[in-house]
């Protein structure tokens, strides 16, 4: 089941993804994935906490919908429902992946610290 659902434009399916979620996510320019916490979905954006090498800090960031339809995004989801039953879902790059970096793909990540 795909947690993209496209009409006039693309968007989360937010009875599939919820928060609380396992998520691992990479970017396209980002050279290793990230595990995170799903803190917050709607039909446009996901935003997820992650936890970098960096002692007492906590990071996170945004996933688009236009962007994980456009291949930018690679995302496993993990998820439990009420009776802890796990399901994993996914969206994987599209032929668009590419390791390099342009002007508009910066790291989009936001340091969140004491």
């Amino acid at each position: 089941m795909s947690i993209i659902i496209e009409k006039d434009k693309p968007f989360f399916d937010c009875d599939a993804i919820k928060s609380r979620d396992f998520v691992r996510a990479q970017y396209h320019t980002w050279a290793e994935p990230r595990n995170g916490l799903i803190l917050f979905c709607n039909e446009s954006v996901i935003q997820a906490l992650f936890f970098p090498a960096i002692h007492q800090a906590a990071c996170y960031f945004h996933v688009n919908a236009d962007e994980v339809k456009a291949g930018k995004w690679r995302l496993s989801f993990i998820s439990f429902n009420d009776d802890w039953d796990m399901s994993v879902r996914g969206e994987y790059f599209a032929n668009e992946y590419s390791l390099v970096a342009t002007e508009n793909d910066t790291d989009t990540s936001e340091v969140i610290s004491d």
